[in-house]
């Protein structure tokens, strides 16, 4: 009797826990995106294509002369910036699990094993470091027609290139590489094997953004264009390569936004179901998914109509 009453204890607040959790994360998600709609708005009512206003809408093309250098794989691009991307195979605790909560996958971020929570980081064991670490390298002068591009404008610019290497290249990296590197697909893999990864093994990608014309709306700060800083204090820069109409631009940001917003949506609706799941699994017997899956709709809707409304009317 008295472990019955334990573990219907215990699993009630772990339900509480993960449903506020839950409750916290739509409050987070609702606001931040309202913000980030609220700052579009702002934008949408004050850019001009006129060049004597603070935020200005312009249309041109981004180049410079500068040749940017990756000297770890001997690149050498006349670019905007060239982009590093970098997986490690890494373990990863997954506390939905009851069992086997220890997983390896790949990840662009080092997972430190010495916060897992079963104190279970020597038999779970990750490196604290990436033997290649991930990296953009931006131009220092990249001129727009008349006006320079701020590094955070710069880093946003779209339609990056992948780059390749050949067979006589591969070769003579792994004459001064500590790890075995070889061509994966689109990948460089560091390891001895990519189809049976090791826990350290690496994935790299590499890519060169070129000269290009774009689409820009961003706050003027004399000849040079950066994010505008809106009233919510969103740092917001809209940009699109070719030619992108200023509605086109705004139009295309609001609906991402919105995308971005259900997205969130339906994972927090995702939590707070596995939070009614947790408390019916020892309560009830009978149904418990499809009373899990109507208590946590419930309670998702309740919440998020709840913050919806506060936000924008309160």
């Amino acid at each position: 009797m008295f472990t019955t009453y334990l573990a219907k204890t215990l699993a009630a607040t772990i339900a509480l826990f993960i449903i506020g959790a839950g409750t916290i994360s739509t409050y987070w998600n609702e606001m931040t995106l309202y913000d980030h709609y609220r700052s579009l708005i702002e934008i949408k009512n004050n850019v001009s294509q006129k060049n004597d206003l603070n935020i200005i809408y312009y249309y041109g093309y981004a180049t410079t002369k500068e040749i940017l250098q990756d000297t770890s794989f001997e690149i050498e691009e006349n670019a905007l910036k060239l982009t590093r991307e970098v997986e490690m195979y890494q373990w990863e605790e997954d506390l939905t699990r009851a069992k086997n909560r220890h997983i390896k996958t790949w990840s662009n971020k080092i997972i430190n094993s010495e916060l897992f929570s079963d104190n279970s980081y020597s038999t779970y064991s990750n490196p604290n470091y990436m033997y290649v670490f991930p990296q953009t390298i931006v131009s220092k002068n990249v001129t727009f027609d008349n006006y320079k591009l701020s590094p955070e404008i710069i880093k946003k610019i779209p339609n990056q290139i992948l780059i390749t290497f050949s067979d006589d290249q591969i070769k003579h990296l792994n004459n001064k590489s500590k790890l075995k590197i070889q061509i994966n697909g689109e990948k460089l893999f560091f390891g001895e094997n990519p189809q049976t990864p090791n826990i350290g093994d690496l994935r790299v990608r590499l890519y060169k953004t070129n000269p290009q014309y774009i689409s820009v709306i961003a706050q003027k700060n004399g000849n040079l264009l950066q994010p505008y800083q809106a009233s919510t204090g969103e740092s917001v820069v809209l940009i699109e390569s070719g030619r992108v109409s200023i509605n086109e631009l705004i139009d295309h940001a609001v609906i991402k936004n919105n995308l971005d917003s259900w997205k969130y949506r339906l994972i927090i609706l995702l939590v707070m179901c596995f939070g009614a799941l947790t408390f019916y699994s020892v309560q009830s017997r009978t149904k418990i998914i499809s009373r899990a899956i109507k208590t946590g709709t419930l309670l998702w809707l309740i919440a998020t109509v709840i913050i919806f409304i506060m936000l924008r009317y309160f």
